[in-house]
């Protein structure tokens, strides 16, 4: 059994989480508790910290190569945990998933085309559009009850009023709201992108943290035409806690859009990665299983201690059903706060650091986005904190 109870002090580690908290919240780093950054505060697998610790041991870190060990390793992995079969053409290395969203969206898009999101979603995505001078189109998320779905007649209507959308990004699962999308949605959104020539890279960094009720579904499983018209960006970078490794990978079944990414990459010269990463996913992926699904069980007890700590001491407070990710979505519009107000107030109030809602997108405003990958002890006490902060404004 691997102790998730146990309380890492990541302080003074160059943590963003941990480390940044006074400098871009005002808050002293050392009185918060940081559940914004979407890392996990838990040690990464023994297997893979030992294997570093092997390979470090003898001697040389010189450039790296040769990592068709590391894509047999990643490959059984699918076929293992999915029983999705991943071709060897199919795959490429990048350093982080927006790394290879922004490659993506410079290699299948022109200056001032016109590309899809689904807010409230990951903020980096309309971040990375504008930062390549195009232009964001939203197709909102409906929230019904307490679970999100997408507005496809909203994104018919959306196509029909703009002629040159030629891009969309898919947040798969869904950060910050939790779902993990089913067969017949992602069908359902890929017939209507394909018949309007529109591709789709989808996001499916928290694949492997979903919960036990729900599965992933992977786009490219759904068929060789949805195949075709998909750039699949994958990492275990928030499966197993390396996020400061900084290594991804992207599949591309169809050979025509993977020799265009693949020109764009030779460019830039990309596609070497991080070797202590390359070692360390190698690891994770041959050894990591047991650790992942003990991590799930945790996470799952985790976000339902949120849902009754909530329910009893602050039942303003909704949340949102989760299916998948270790991120919690909050709607906290009762109180009656805009999201900067409402920012302020916990930050003050609480010194508990949350992701605001407003930064997802405007129909994120009033929502915060909470990180459950922590000890329950840590959970623990910042819902208290929240608790006592929030009965103010009652």
């Amino acid at each position: 059994m691997y102790d998730f109870d146990k309380v890492v002090d990541r302080r003074h580690t160059h943590s963003r989480k941990h480390d940044m908290v006074l400098e871009k919240y005002g808050v002293d780093n050392d009185e918060a508790i940081p559940l914004w950054v979407a890392d996990m505060d838990f040690e990464s697998p023994e297997c893979v910290r030992q294997t570093l610790i092997n390979y470090i041991k003898d001697g040389a870190l010189g450039y790296g190569g040769d990592y068709e060990d590391l894509y047999e390793a990643l490959i059984a992995w699918y076929k293992r945990r999915h029983g999705f079969d991943i071709k060897r053409e199919w795959l490429c290395f990048g350093s982080t998933i927006i790394d290879i969203i922004l490659r993506s969206i410079r290699t299948y898009t022109d200056e001032g085309d016109k590309i899809l999101i689904q807010p409230p979603v990951y903020h980096q995505f309309a971040n990375m559009i504008k930062h390549a001078n195009r232009t964001v189109i939203e197709n909102p998320l409906k929230l019904q009850g307490d679970k999100y779905y997408m507005d496809l007649d909203n994104l018919k209507a959306i196509i029909k009023e703009n002629k040159d959308i030629k891009m969309m990004i898919l947040c798969n699962p869904h950060n910050p709201v939790g779902r993990a999308w089913s067969e017949k949605e992602l069908q359902e959104l890929s017939k209507i992108l394909i018949e309007n020539n529109i591709i789709i890279v989808s996001d499916d960094a928290h694949c492997e943290l979903v919960h036990n009720d729900y599965k992933h579904n992977f786009l490219i499983s759904l068929g060789e035409e949805v195949a075709d018209n998909t750039i699949t960006c994958i990492s275990c970078h928030k499966t197993f806690n390396l996020c400061g490794l900084q290594i991804s990978n992207v599949i591309i079944p169809n050979k025509t859009l993977r020799e265009k990414y693949k020109s764009v990459l030779e460019k830039e010269h990309g596609g070497d990665p991080n070797l202590l990463g390359a070692i360390a996913i190698k690891a994770a992926y041959e050894k990591g299983d047991k650790w992942l699904d003990e991590l799930l069980d945790y996470l799952q007890e985790n976000f339902k201690y949120l849902k009754d700590f909530m329910k009893i001491h602050v039942p303003k407070a909704k949340v949102i059903e989760s299916e998948a990710t270790f991120l919690a979505w909050i709607d906290l519009r009762e109180f009656g706060l805009n999201g900067k107000e409402l920012e302020e107030f916990l930050n003050k109030e609480s010194k508990v650091i949350l992701s605001q809602g407003y930064s997802f997108g405007s129909n994120g405003d009033g929502f915060v986005r909470l990180n459950l990958a922590c000890s329950r002890e840590v959970l623990k006490k910042a819902l208290e904190r929240l608790e006592i902060a929030l009965k103010k404004l009652d």
